[in-house]
């Protein structure tokens, strides 16, 4: 059993920093072909703080919806992953970026869904990890299995 605002927290510190360093590796191959010059140090910490809002939203899902949490998290992620995706591909992003050409539409929607369940789950691993290693107390709080 783990603390659920433990891991909903310490979730929040990962997903934007973990967002921000990915937004900031893609910048050069891929999102300075999509977003303008200015936006380069704007994009990653505003992607991570976006995600991190969204995050607190998903984690409140998951405990109202049928099922395992935090399986329901991760599935939440993969779709917004999705979302966020076909929206890139709507922009152009597919046509833009040398390393994107030639991708299939389908694909660069279908596949983000998996690619974010992953780092959606590994966030909540990390989280919880970080949790146990701390030496909270498992007898506070909500509880997730």
């Amino acid at each position: 059993m783990v603390r659920a605002r433990s891991i909903a927290f310490v979730s929040k510190k990962w997903i934007i920093e973990s967002n921000s360093t990915v937004s900031t590796f893609f910048w050069e191959p891929v999102y300075h072909y999509v977003f303008p010059a200015w936006a380069r140090w704007l994009i990653p910490p505003a992607y991570g703080l976006f995600f991190a809002l969204v995050a607190p939203l998903f984690w409140w899902l998951s405990f109202h919806l049928p099922g395992q949490p935090v399986l329901n998290f991760c599935i939440l992620g993969g779709s917004w992953g999705t979302l966020t995706h076909s929206w890139a591909v709507s922009r152009g992003i597919l046509d833009k970026p040398p390393m994107l050409r030639g991708v299939s539409p389908m694909v660069a929607a279908v596949m983000p869904f998996f690619e974010f369940m992953f780092h959606w789950c590994v966030i909540v691993a990390v989280a919880s990890a970080i949790r146990r290693w701390s030496g909270q107390s498992q007898a506070e709080g909500g509880k997730l299995s």
